[in-house]
């Protein structure tokens, strides 16, 4: 048997809360940009149950060094000059 025999054969399936570590996005928005087909399809093993290809969301997360799908968010922090002073809070 050959090397490229058992990387056919050896597929790693990521579940949904794997997928979440992995990726920088939430359930919804995860599966929302699956529907959208900006995200690797999932496989259901049974009715109530996903995974998907752990190549596939690598590779998907490899290629997001090209394209932005995210909008970075700015924090109260980043909008304050550096000598400006917070406000308290009552």
């Amino acid at each position: 048997m050959t090397d490229v025999d058992d990387e056919k054969r050896a597929v790693r399936l990521l579940s949904l809360e794997e997928v979440l570590k992995l990726v920088p996005l939430g359930k919804r928005s995860l599966l929302r940009m699956e529907r959208q087909g900006l995200f690797p399809p999932s496989y259901y093993l049974t009715p109530n149950r996903r995974a998907w290809k752990e190549s596939e969301v690598v590779a998907w997360e490899s290629s997001l060094g090209t394209q932005r799908f995210f909008k970075k968010r700015r924090t109260r922090c980043q909008e304050m000059p550096a000598d400006a002073k917070p406000k308290k809070r009552r």
